[in-house]
């Protein structure tokens, strides 16, 4: 199995994406910092930011790459998207403040960091949105076949791919998968954590060992504790 019948791009289940990113997401330092966890309602505006965002994204030509059952995916813009007018943003903004009650003033404050930061002087490239894991479906090749999936699409138009890791752990993860760091830090505002922007040139990622394979899962407790192992990346 290749990863391109492995995953699929086109129509989605958009509350099947939207289920698995809420998951996949709900310790994430960044969705913490939007959403406390003590927030009431919480679970509620947590699914309406992602549903409004990656609604967002797939209004102007943005993809979602998934599993069959939707147990890892990644959403992501093509080259040149998407490119927002002032009446979209403005759109854009009032959807997040109605979707996500108190969280709604960080979220924007999160879209217009990550728009601020974004540089301008990169060579056409695919803009990583989200990409996402379901705890239970971790260590058996998941992140690698998505980052495969996306290498093989944007190689094939000779265009870059940029992000922003939203902890450690996923900065990581795309290093492993052949992209650096660019630029400085995006630090939000509140007390607001640390995004890490991220870049890979044209043709530079690694094909290698794109069909997903089982993996030994993370050690237990006492094997951890016995070999001072680190805490494993989610993404």
């Amino acid at each position: 199995m290749t990863t391109t019948e492995y995953l699929r791009s086109g129509p989605t289940d958009l509350e099947a994406v939207v289920e698995t990113l809420c998951i996949a997401f709900d310790t994430d330092p960044l969705l913490t910092w939007n959403f406390p966890r003590d927030m009431a309602n919480r679970a509620v505006h947590v699914a309406g930011f992602f549903r409004v965002t990656v609604q967002m994204i797939l209004d102007h030509g943005g993809t979602v790459a998934t599993t069959p059952n939707h147990e890892a995916l990644g959403v992501w813009s093509p080259p040149g998207e998407p490119a927002l007018g002032e009446t979209d943003e403005l759109r854009f903004a009032e959807a997040l403040l109605a979707a996500c009650g108190e969280g709604g003033e960080r979220a924007v404050a999160i879209m217009a960091a990550l728009a601020a930061a974004h540089p301008s002087d990169l060579p056409p490239h695919y803009h990583v949105m989200f990409a996402a894991v379901r705890p239970e479906f971790q260590f058996r090749g998941h992140s690698g076949a998505i980052g495969h999936h996306l290498a093989l699409t944007a190689n094939a138009e000779g265009a870059g791919v940029y992000a922003e890791a939203s902890n450690l752990h996923t900065l990581e993860v795309w290093r492993r998968l052949g992209l650096r760091r660019r630029g400085a830090e995006i630090i939000l505002p509140d007390g607001g954590p640390t995004l890490y922007p991220i870049w890979g040139d044209p043709g530079t990622w690694s094909l290698a060992g794109t069909r997903p394979t089982a993996r030994r899962p993370p050690p237990s407790g006492r094997e951890c504790a016995a070999r001072e192992c680190s805490r494993a990346a989610r993404w």
